[in-house]
C-alpha cells in the first residue's frame, strides 16, 4: 500500500502547488484578481465572467478537485484489497494523465474546446481510474 499512498500524496502536493499557483498568476496577469468587494469586481467584468485564461486555469483546477475523490477511494481500495503493485503502477498512470489534462487544458486560450485535444488525456484516466 505504501507505494500508492506515495503517489497520492505526491499528485495531492502537485496538484495543489501547481494548480493553486496557477490559478492565482493567471488572475493576476488577467486582473481577475479581487481587489475590493465582489461588486467592485462586477463592475470590472460586467458579464460576469472571467478572462479565458483565468476561466481555463479555474476549471482545470475544479476538474481535478472533482477526480480527486474516485482516484483516491479506488486507489487506496485497489491497493488494500487486490495488488499493492498494480494499485502503484494504475495511480501514477492516472496521476500523469491528469496532470497532462490540466497542462493542457490551462494552455488551450484561444483553442476551440474540440481542438484542445483533452480526450487524449481524459479517456484513458477513465479507463485507468475504473
Amino acid at each position: 500500500m505504501a507505494p500508492t499512498v506515495a503517489v497520492a500524496a505526491g499528485f495531492l502536493v502537485t496538484c495543489g502547488v501547481c494548480n493553486a499557483m496557477a490559478v492565482g498568476t493567471a488572475k493576476l496577469r488577467t486582473n481577475y484578481h479581487v481587489a475590493g468587494t465582489y461588486g467592485d469586481l462586477a463592475k470590472r467584468e460586467p458579464s460576469g465572467n472571467p478572462p479565458e485564461e483565468a476561466y481555463l486555469v479555474l476549471r482545470a483546477q475544479t476538474n481535478q478537485l472533482e477526480q480527486m475523490p474516485a482516484f483516491l477511494v479506488g486507489g487506496l481500495s485497489c491497493a488494500a484489497f487486490v495488488d499493492g503493485a498494480a494499485a502503484a503502477a494504475l495511480s501514477l498512470a492516472w496521476a500523469i494523465l491528469r496532470r497532462r489534462y490540466a497542462a493542457v487544458y490551462r494552455r488551450s486560450v484561444g483553442v476551440p474546446l474540440d481542438k484542445m485535444g483533452l480526450e487524449k488525456y481524459t479517456v484513458p484516466a477513465y479507463f485507468v481510474s475504473n
